[in-house]
């Protein structure tokens, strides 16, 4: 299942497979001692993939 969404995600956004898996692996997030969260400042190509799918990160 997890294959299949990866594999739209990319053709959508006309990269490969590969190329995808790698920028969303490079999405952290930090959660702090007193249980607060928070994410990471995305790069470049992850604020480009979050635009073309039309979903936030």
């Amino acid at each position: 299942m997890t294959y299949a969404i990866i594999a739209i995600m990319a053709h959508r956004c006309g990269k490969t497979y590969d190329e995808t898996v790698e920028i969303l692996s490079g999405i952290k997030e930090v959660q702090y001692t007193n249980g607060l969260h928070s994410q990471v400042e995305l790069t470049r190509d992850q604020k480009e993939l979050s635009e073309k799918l039309s979903i936030e990160l």
